[in-house]
């Protein structure tokens, strides 16, 4: 039975000053957590403790989190951007995807989830740096990125990368799959090329792996995006060979991908339809068999707003996705998700319903009550349940009362989550989760000199 009793954020900032946030939370009756932050201009200080439950009582040690940002030097979690995000996972992306008009660097996981921290040192802020940053799978990735402006939006970026990650277990049915990773030193050199304009997005990318213990490989993305009026549209290919090896010793999931997203209107008051589709299909290097691992994503999204003088305003989105795939045995499945969210207007109140339909989590439905008793004041409260279809259906309710004026805001949030709406021993609260959240800011004028 988890427990989510606190959640204090707390807030001081003065004019030309610094900002503090504190942030606490406990799940009963093992799990705790605190994070403190302080942020100046470009410097940034965060830390935090996850307290875990071991058999000798509870260890704050496993939990320390530490980062800071600087112009120059980062230090803390690390996320990857651009290019280094590319190397990473070179088609696991679509062409709706923003990782292609990133700029490639290391920023500060903001929510300091992981405890796994790096340094990233750059002599020419946002141009170019080196950083150290543990790799999913053990070890450490060494590194070096640049970028060089060639002319107005267009930019040259570059990548070397070398890591030692760890061996890969072999699968029972290693032969239906890609060969596993079997350790030794690997190194990524990769490449970019970036055109950026209100009108149209080029992205380029190559790049080669090599390792020590496996074969080396390579590869290769181009997304090209437009924008007309009331329309916008872009296309996405992609390629790998078997043998390349991402920083972490992962091979691609896919050798060719194809992917296209059309986006019709961007006024959502006279409608707006947004369509993606996209393909992969790869050829596994030891199946004995003819099939082709292949997947199909259809995603359509509609949405429209309703301005009448005499009636409320209504905001309308209908949307559903399909996903075909069919792995290396000839097995095919196939999964479906659709749902439409309206929302209604009225003078001091909105009303939010939906309703979605999946294959896998079955149908889900929510609602939401907003009330502005005055400009200053907001109350929300929301319900949903999940898996209605299914023999373990939960549901969810939350309620937050906002209060601002000018610069001082509170917010004070608590809600059940996840809770049996159907139990064989009758128990209603039996796993639920409750949380509460306070959040104060305040702004304080600075002193006049003298």
């Amino acid at each position: 039975m988890t427990l989510a009793c606190l959640f204090l954020a707390l807030s001081l900032s003065t004019v030309g000053a610094a900002e503090i946030q504190t942030w606490q939370e406990y799940k009963w009756p093992d799990e705790a957590g605190i994070r403190w932050r302080f942020q100046e201009g470009d410097l940034l200080v965060s830390f935090s403790v996850f307290p875990r439950a071991g058999p000798a009582g509870l260890c704050a040690a496993d939990g320390v989190v530490l980062g800071m940002s600087l112009p120059w030097l980062r230090c803390g979690p690390l996320l990857a951007r651009g290019i280094l995000r590319l190397a990473s996972d070179p088609l696991g992306f679509s062409a709706w995807s923003g990782v292609f008009q990133e700029r490639t660097t290391l920023v500060l996981d903001g929510e300091l989830s992981s405890s796994k921290e790096g340094v990233l040192l750059m002599p020419i802020p946002d141009l170019c740096g080196v950083f150290c940053r543990p790799v999913r799978t053990g070890g450490n990735e060494f590194g070096a990125f640049g970028s060089v402006p060639l002319a107005a939006g267009v930019a040259a970026e570059g990548a070397i990368l070398g890591s030692r990650p760890a061996p890969q277990a072999v699968p029972e049915e290693w032969f239906l799959a890609r060969s596993s990773f079997p350790g030794g030193d690997v190194m990524d050199v990769c490449a970019r090329l970036v055109v950026s304009s209100p009108s149209l997005g080029i992205s380029f990318a190559s790049g080669t792996s090599s390792a020590q213990w496996a074969a080396p490989g390579a590869f290769s993305n181009l997304w090209i995006s437009g924008r007309f009026p009331a329309l916008q549209a872009a296309v996405l290919l992609a390629g790998a060979t078997p043998g390349y090896r991402a920083p972490d010793g992962a091979c691609a999931s896919a050798a060719t991908r194809l992917s296209a997203m059309v986006r019709l209107g961007y006024d959502r008051r006279t409608g707006a339809l947004e369509v993606d589709w996209s393909f992969t299909g790869a050829r596994p290097s030891f199946s004995p068999q003819p099939e082709i691992p292949m997947g199909t994503t259809v995603r359509a999204v509609l949405s429209r707003d309703f301005e009448r003088p005499s009636f409320p305003q209504l905001s309308l989105v209908v949307e559903g996705e399909k996903d075909i795939s069919r792995g290396s045995n000839g097995v095919r499945s196939e999964a479906s998700r659709c749902g439409t969210t309206a929302c209604a207007g009225f003078e001091g109140m909105d009303v939010t319903a939906g309703v979605s339909l999946s294959g896998q989590e079955g149908v889900r439905v929510l609602g939401a009550l907003s009330l502005k008793p005055s400009s200053r004041l907001r109350i929300l409260a929301a319900a949903g349940a999940n898996r209605l279809a299914a023999a373990s259906p939960v549901g969810s309710m939350s309620m937050k009362v906002s209060f601002e004026r000018g610069e001082q805001r509170a917010a004070v949030q608590t809600g059940f989550e996840d809770f049996p709406l159907a139990s064989k021993d009758g128990g209603f609260a039996k796993h639920f989760r409750l949380s509460l959240s306070c959040t104060i800011r305040r702004v304080i004028p600075s002193l006049p000199p003298g």
